[in-house]
């Protein structure tokens, strides 16, 4: 699974908090294993395929654009 580069930051501080957690108490990597799983789903990086269809509108789910062509 190819992560986004924006979201490294939240991921590493969000995985340091559940390892360093267990220390403190095993419960807290319990509790910080959701936003964990939860922000690799948000910042994953799928290929992105358009559909067929000449008249179609395709939005990136990031919310960027990607290339403006005439159509």
């Amino acid at each position: 699974m190819k992560i986004a580069r924006a979201g490294a930051p939240s991921i590493a501080a969000l995985a340091f908090m559940a390892i360093g957690g267990y220390f403190i108490s095993p419960v807290i990597t319990i509790v910080m294993i959701f936003p964990l799983a939860m922000s690799l789903w948000f910042y994953r990086d799928p290929e992105r395929t358009p559909p067929n269809d000449p008249g179609a509108w395709v939005s990136p789910a990031d919310g960027r654009v990607v290339e403006v062509i005439p159509a």
